[in-house]
């Protein structure tokens, strides 16, 4: 019997990955506990406002499995968001390799399959900020997105895509 819910978001800057989480928080917090866990978070929390956006990416990436893994180990939690790009299966398997996962923990990639237009058009809200994309990144992360599959390495309970519109 499943126990926890770990939602893998997938897709590029600008899909609207970080919106949808915010609208599921308002149903998790009325159905059970959940956790969110944001790479850009963690990296801005590690990042300081002058550094390259990429300059610790070793400590950013241990600070985020290690937040993930605590979701996953408290028996508070419900579901789990792990917001980032997961843009390829080697990606996600980058993280789900390093979490302790078991057969009480099911997988639900949310493929951001979002044209990349989209994504340059919602990614502008963020202009002035430290979230704030260059568009050349944001057409190269759309054309290097692969969708999550069924025949991917983690066995995955659904996939959840979000596809042809705005998500903001």
């Amino acid at each position: 019997m499943t126990k926890k819910v770990l939602f893998l978001l997938c897709g590029p800057s600008g899909a609207g990955k970080s919106s949808w989480c915010r609208r599921q928080a308002e149903f998790f917090e009325e159905s059970g506990n959940y956790a969110y866990i944001s790479r850009d978070k963690v990296r801005f929390s590690v990042v300081k406002e002058n550094e390259d956006y990429f300059s610790h990416e070793d400590e950013v990436f241990e600070k985020f499995i290690q937040k993930v893994n605590r979701a996953v180990y408290d028996v508070n939690t419900t579901y789990i968001m792990v917001d980032a790009t997961h843009l390829t299966q080697r990606s996600r398997n980058k993280t789900l390799d390093r979490l302790d996962l078991n057969d009480e923990v099911a997988i639900v990639p949310v493929d951001f399959n979002i044209d990349a237009d989209i994504c340059i058009s919602q990614n502008e809200q963020r202009k002035g900020t430290r979230g704030y994309v260059p568009q050349s990144v944001i057409r190269r992360m759309a054309a290097q997105y692969q969708q999550p599959t069924y025949d991917e390495k983690y066995k995955y309970s659904y996939i959840i895509t979000i596809a042809d519109k705005e998500c903001d």
